[in-house]
């Protein structure tokens, strides 16, 4: 891992020359200084009383070793998941641009609008684009992170709540008086379509768009969100 986490692009601007970049929406970080490197003890009932670095290659230099005594790796490994934000009060009427979702040990990604598949169905000009939907509750978010780490939602920069990952995970919601978040991912299956014409049997171009029951869109795989 390196010594900087990714990154989100700004959402509603930046940089012209920088258009191209801002389609893949995420940074990829980069060791500033330093690789973080994640050493698995494979005697860990054992004191460890020395540690000898025996050379063999370039010059290299190691800034430190710090000692994990977590039932984790330490780096996040899993797939992310879609994660629920519904906001009461005064948030709720705010735009989904306000809104902010951070991962200590993690990453995430925008939180966007959602609207429910009956909402997407009932729409006259579904399959051919939505008007732009600015709301910030309901919304979702996908999170990638260790059991350990912490997840938290602002509004507007105000702090909305935090809570534990793995809580979360295994719970499948957690609310405050302000705030209520719902993992909705289910698992995934692979879906392989083909749309044939009824008289003919054979093929026929057409437009497939799939969405979770909670109005989570899917992309292609190796496609990009949007």
């Amino acid at each position: 891992m390196t010594d900087t986490k990714d990154s989100l692009f700004p959402l509603s601007g930046g940089i012209w020359n920088e258009a191209g970049r801002r389609q893949t929406e995420a940074l990829k970080g980069n060791a500033q200084a330093y690789y973080l490197w994640a050493w698995r003890n494979t005697r860990p009932n054992e004191p460890i009383k020395s540690i000898t670095i025996d050379p063999r290659g370039p010059k290299f230099l190691i800034a430190g070793i710090t000692l994990g005594n977590l039932e984790e790796f330490p780096f996040p490994r899993t797939a992310r998941r879609e994660v629920e934000i519904v906001l009461a009060g005064s948030e709720a009427a705010g735009s989904v641009s306000e809104l902010e979702v951070s991962v200590d040990r993690g990453v995430a990604t925008y939180p966007l609008p959602v609207a429910s598949s009956s909402e997407f169905l009932s729409d006259d000009f579904k399959g051919w684009g939505e008007a732009q939907n600015e709301s910030a509750s309901p919304a979702y978010v996908e999170v990638a992170a260790t059991p350990s780490a912490t997840l938290a939602v602002k509004a507007a920069g105000e702090p909305l709540g935090s809570v534990n990952w793995k809580e979360l995970e295994e719970a499948g919601k957690w609310a405050n008086e302000r705030l209520e978040l719902e993992i909705l991912d289910r698992g995934k299956n692979w879906v392989h379509v083909m749309v044939l014409d009824d008289d003919t049997g054979k093929p026929v171009p057409c437009r497939i768009h799939f969405r979770s029951p909670d109005g989570v869109p899917y992309q292609p795989h190796g496609f990009h969100n949007h």
